[in-house]
Parts: structure tokens; sequence; C-alpha cells
């Protein structure tokens, strides 16, 4: 399935990458990426969701983490070019468009 319009987003029990109209979350296995970014992807969020339940109390800790999303989401970008990425800070409830990662 070719998936156009993404979101790279840490949301609790989420893959960190959902599809933007049809809002649901896709395995990363689907998305014909590398392996090192779904283990990257995996990674960052767990430990998005580890400051979660911190509640989001180290404020430099979620600026390093939203840098290191919209870094990932970048990296999506250039893995499916036919596809617009754009990221979405929990933590800020904030949604970055492509143009300003």
């Amino acid at each position: 399935m070719k998936y156009n319009y993404l979101i790279v987003d840490a949301y609790l029990n989420g893959t960190g990458v959902r599809d933007k109209y049809n809002e649901g979350y896709i395995d990363l296995e689907h998305l014909n990426i590398s392996t090192g970014l779904v283990s990257d992807i995996k990674n960052w969020l767990s430990a998005y969701w580890e400051e979660y339940y911190r509640g989001y109390n180290d404020s430099a800790r979620m600026r390093e983490l939203d840098k290191i999303g919209k870094a990932l989401a970048l990296r999506l970008q250039h893995d499916l070019p036919h596809a617009k990425v754009e990221y979405f800070s929990d933590v800020e409830m904030k949604l970055y468009l492509s143009e300003e990662l």
C-alpha cells in the first residue's frame, strides 16, 4: 500500500507513524523503509514513552526527543520520497509541517 501523507508522533501505543487522513497507525514493517530507520523509530518511541510516564518533567530531554523525532521524520521522507511527512510533538501538542522540519 502506498501512503502519501504521514505523521511521525509518539502517541502511547502507536507505532510512531500514522496515516494523516485515514488516522490509523501503520505497521513500520509495511512501509518499505530501512531496518535501521524502523529500529530508530522504535527506540525513540520507547524513550518518549519513558518520559511520558515521568510526567514530561525534563524539558531539555523533551526538546532533545522532539529534535530526534523531527530528524526521524526527515529520514522517513528520504526513504519515501513520494510521501509528505510531518511531525507532531506530543509534549508541545504542535504539528510541524514538512517545511518546518
